[in-house]
């Protein structure tokens, strides 16, 4: 199994590594329609920013 190269990371000026448990604190629940949860609507999740 391949391990994580903190020494990339920590190369990057703009990197900060924090916890998974300070990282998931303001994720916010997506409210799903009824119909959605039914599968009768589709969802399209497009990134953006990059």
């Amino acid at each position: 199994m391949m391990k994580l190269d903190v020494k990339k990371i920590r190369k990057e000026k703009n990197t900060v590594i924090v916890s998974s448990k300070e990282s998931l604190k303001d994720i916010e629940h997506i409210q799903w329609s009824k119909d959605i949860i039914a599968g009768s609507k589709k969802v399209e999740i497009k990134a953006t920013n990059r």
